[in-house]
């Protein structure tokens, strides 16, 4: 008898369990998929240094930094960043509504009010979307954007279809092009 109890008690514990397990694996689903679209990390008021020997190379403020690890991806608002020379002289600096960190490439979506200024070149550079392809060292717009250079010395060009090659320290534009030089002397 005291079989019997055990085995209908058994029995209804387990028809308890069950009960509250489903096989519907859409909340499950639901939640992977908000995974993708909620970061696992927010810091806000970021401020990042690299450093390359005994100085500093890189420094890169953001408002927020948000980390997407699933999707191999980082985001930042409301960026200015500063790139120095191994003499510790500043080379770039730049600012940005937005950009998008591809970590697997290390490819740079950046988007919004973007300005950036090389003190090399003593020129400036205006935008609204650019693209830094890691791999090959190319800094590139959409076809249907403009993109503003202009010189310390008045002379500007602009035009669509941007491109840059970091390396070769060429640059050249598809459509749309527009500008002045000035003589310098």
């Amino acid at each position: 008898m005291n079989r019997v109890r055990f085995l209908v008690a058994s029995i209804l514990l387990l028809g308890l369990l069950l009960g509250g397990c489903s096989l519907d694996y859409e909340d499950a689903r639901l939640a992977e998929s908000l995974d993708d679209e909620l970061a696992e990390t927010v810091i806000t008021n970021a401020r990042v240094t690299v450093v390359r020997g005994e100085s500093p190379s890189f420094l890169v403020e953001a408002e927020q930094v948000s980390n997407f690890p699933r999707r191999n991806e980082q985001h930042l608002r409301g960026i200015s960043f500063r790139e120095y020379n191994q003499s510790g002289e500043l080379v770039t600096e730049g600012s940005a509504d937005r950009a998008r960190i591809f970590t697997r490439s290390d490819d740079v979506e950046i988007e919004g009010e973007i300005r950036l200024r090389s003190v090399i070149h003593e020129a400036r550079l205006e935008a609204e979307y650019l693209y830094h392809h890691n791999a090959d060292r190319r800094l590139t717009s959409r076809d249907i954007d403009t993109v503003l250079i202009e010189r310390d010395s008045g002379s500007w060009i602009s035009g669509r279809g941007f491109e840059v090659d970091l390396r070769r320290n060429e640059l050249s534009f598809s459509s749309a092009v527009d500008g002045e030089i000035l003589d310098d002397d």
